[in-house]
């Protein structure tokens, strides 16, 4: 494994992400490893991922439809049918292909992870389109061109991660979660890592992270002792 890390780490990754849960890290912690290294992690697209994540590029790994939780058998129908008939042109498109293989909640986490981006940016758009696809559909009127409200926005860039955290345990962006939370974790006097090595020996400080492993091991007097 050291030498399939050192030669071909785009690969050793994308297998590693690929059979989760596996090992000691999760998901997210392994991403970050890869981008640290210099690879990026490209988000799932309906006309680009495979179930797997798969190599792009020497430098890129795309996120595979098979890591988005609560998908199931949605994966594999989503890539068939692209290989059969082509890449989805739009969201009407891909709701008329994929009717009856994809129920509405598959089709609602596909929208919130990112995976239908190339066929619109607007999330929150997409949602309500789609919804109104959805209903209608059993109705024979998977055709009909809704239009959602006027100036519907897109959610924010903080509920993104949130969700692509939540759907595919890992992000699909290069910031960081802390970077929204950092002038508020600041103006609460808590310091960074930079400001922490300038700080003389032996004084006290608050710092702000997240959890990545907790890990609490059995011990035989049975009192209850945590790893972070």
């Amino acid at each position: 494994t050291a030498y399939l890390l050192e030669h071909f780490p785009a690969p050793y990754y994308a297998a590693l992400l690929s059979h989760q849960p596996l090992g000691y890290y999760p998901p997210r912690t392994l991403a970050y490893e890869a981008r640290r290294r210099g690879i990026r992690v490209l988000p799932p697209d309906v006309n680009a991922s495979e179930t797997a994540f798969t190599v792009e590029a020497p430098d890129r790994i795309r996120i595979g439809l098979g890591a988005v939780k609560g998908l199931g058998r949605g994966a594999a129908a989503v890539v068939e049918e692209r290989r059969r008939r082509g890449p989805y042109r739009d969201l009407i498109d891909f709701a008329q292909r994929l009717y009856g293989a994809l129920d509405w909640e598959a089709t609602a986490r596909l929208v919130r992870c990112g995976a239908l981006d190339p066929l619109t940016p607007n999330r929150r758009a997409a949602l309500w389109k789609l919804r109104q696809l959805w209903q209608a559909a059993p109705k024979g009127t998977v055709a009909m061109p809704f239009s959602p409200p006027e100036r519907l926005p897109d959610f924010d860039a903080t509920q993104k991660h949130r969700d692509e955290l939540e759907l595919l345990g890992l992000d699909a962006h290069r910031g960081h979660l802390f970077a929204p939370l950092r002038p508020r974790l600041r103006a609460a006097g808590i310091r960074s890592i930079a400001e922490a090595q300038r700080l003389p020996a032996g004084e006290r400080l608050r710092v702000a992270g997240l959890v990545i492993r907790p890990h609490r091991p059995p011990t035989k007097s049975g009192r209850l002792v945590t790893y972070f």
